[in-house]
């Protein structure tokens, strides 16, 4: 595999930080799932939404989710 450098803006999120799974929503918004049992949630702009908490609500506090994520999914109806 081959990534051109201008390709991407790499980004230094935290130190560790072992991203799991990638997923972009219907709004067009970055989940960022990692082992650190953090959920992390980007605008398209690429500015942090919030963080996702285990009651699934987005959060701007720094919250864990409670367990790795690996993947996510979006229902047709827009719930994930």
């Amino acid at each position: 595999m081959s990534f051109h450098s201008s390709a991407y803006n790499l980004r230094s999120i935290d130190k560790g930080f072992e991203l799991r799974a990638f997923f972009r929503d219907s709004a067009d918004r970055l989940w960022v799932g990692a082992k650190s049992e953090y959920v992390r949630i980007y605008n398209k702009d690429g500015s942090l939404s919030g963080y996702l908490s285990p009651k699934g609500k987005i959060t701007k506090e720094k919250v864990s989710f409670g367990a790795s994520v690996y993947c996510m999914y979006e229902a047709p109806d827009g719930t994930l």
